[in-house]
């Protein structure tokens, strides 16, 4: 397996900016449900990205690791990027 500790450490600079935005439009935001919300997804978003980044490190070191490909596929099908998450995606595009 190749070396994916530059990729995900690429989208974790993504995700931590959005996340940044995230929280910095809750702060300033009149909706209820995007304050309610918002929170919650970006927190399960860091998560994510956090699960891509222990598991590459985990597979640089040892390739048919187990746990790093059953972290990895975690991280990369996220059953946390629901809906609400798609939706924030939309507010920021």
């Amino acid at each position: 397996m190749p070396d994916l500790s530059k990729s995900v450490q690429v989208v974790k600079s993504a995700v931590d900016n959005l996340v940044k935005v995230g929280h910095e439009t809750c702060s300033t935001s009149t909706d209820d449900l995007l304050r309610a919300d918002m929170p919650q997804a970006l927190e399960r978003v860091n998560q994510a990205s956090t699960l891509l980044i222990d598991a590459a490190h985990i597979l640089k070191n040892e390739s048919c690791s187990i746990k790093g490909r059953q972290m990895l596929i975690q991280g990369a099908r996220c059953k946390i990027f629901s809906r609400k998450i798609n939706l924030m995606l939309l507010f920021f595009c």
